[in-house]
């Protein structure tokens, strides 16, 4: 096919190697631009000093398959966050760009304040969103519900469990949903509540962006996430209103719930308040428009190129 641009927007290493196979079954004169976005790594950090890590190796190995058939001034490398842009820079000793992750942020409903994300009665709607994986701890969902409806007996849990992880018994407080959620069902799930739980793995999630808790910032949720992540710097530079956890245990996370819930008011309103950024600067639009901006720059495919 005729293309004039090829984006990578999960550039693993092994998808960076089949597209520098496919590319070289192609006239050099016709190859595309391309753009490689690394979203996740967290095995970049090694010390100083250190030999390569597993990643950085893999990372490098990839790019350089890139290199090979693509000229550097027609290949982008970026990454969707600072510290990992910064980290996948020192691989591969050149400038790595950020660019915005590209969720469909547009699709929710606005944003309603937190007395709107409550059940009939009243109850405080809790989502635990997201299909488990082992990187969002999905082994400790179980513990994780059981110690919030003990902290927040009050409260009504929405969680995407999956089968092997599912919480035993029968609560009408716990609403589970298994597995992978229709569009319409997600979108509910997360306009609905008034506060998102994202309990997931510190060194997975180290520098990466997650994609559900930009969906939950701009639908307006409350978050609960922990410390040492992507997630809390978000928090802790006030892009987003939560809770930050310092040792992510079922217990701690319960607690941040609660606590949560006793200042939702206050919570809610900044929550409501940041939603717009998020819906602006997150989505295809934006992730679009960063990418040609880079590669008409000096980091890209334009004319005035020197990377």
């Amino acid at each position: 096919a005729a293309a004039d641009l090829v984006l990578l927007p999960t550039a693993y290493p092994w998808v960076m190697l089949a597209v520098a196979s496919w590319l070289r079954r192609m006239p050099s004169a016709s190859r595309p631009r391309l753009a490689a976005l690394i979203h996740e790594g967290h095995g970049l950090f090694a010390p100083p000093g250190h030999p390569p890590t597993v990643d950085q190796a893999a990372i490098m190995l990839g790019v350089s398959a890139l290199t090979s058939v693509a000229p550097v001034h027609r290949l982008l490398v970026a990454a969707t966050s600072d510290e990992l842009a910064d980290a996948t820079a020192r691989a591969l000793g050149r400038p790595v760009p950020v660019v915005p992750v590209a969720n469909p942020v547009s699709r929710l409903a606005p944003a309603v304040p937190a007395e709107r994300r409550t059940t009939p009665s009243g109850a405080i709607r809790v989502a635990l969103p997201g299909v488990p994986r082992p990187g969002k701890n999905a082994r400790l969902l179980p513990a994780v519900i059981a110690a919030i409806r003990t902290a927040a007996a009050d409260a009504c849990i929405l969680a995407q469990v999956g089968a092997k992880h599912a919480p035993d018994g029968d609560d009408a407080m716990v609403d589970l949903r298994p597995g992978a959620l229709a569009e319409d069902d997600y979108r509910d799930m997360l306009t609905n509540a008034a506060i998102a739980v994202l309990p997931y793995d510190r060194a997975h999630y180290r520098a990466r962006v997650s994609g559900i808790f930009v969906e939950a910032a701009a639908a307006g949720c409350v978050m609960v996430v922990p410390a040492g992540t992507w997630m809390a710097d978000q928090l802790e530079a006030g892009r987003a209103a939560g809770i930050v956890v310092g040792d992510p245990t079922p217990d701690a996370i319960a607690a941040a719930v609660a606590r949560a819930i006793a200042e939702l008011p206050a919570l809610s309103a900044t929550a409501l308040a940041k939603s717009a950024q998020w819906r602006e600067g997150y989505g295809p639009g934006p992730f679009i428009a960063r990418i040609e901006e880079l590669m008409d720059g000096p980091t890209g495919g334009g004319p005035a190129s020197s990377a």
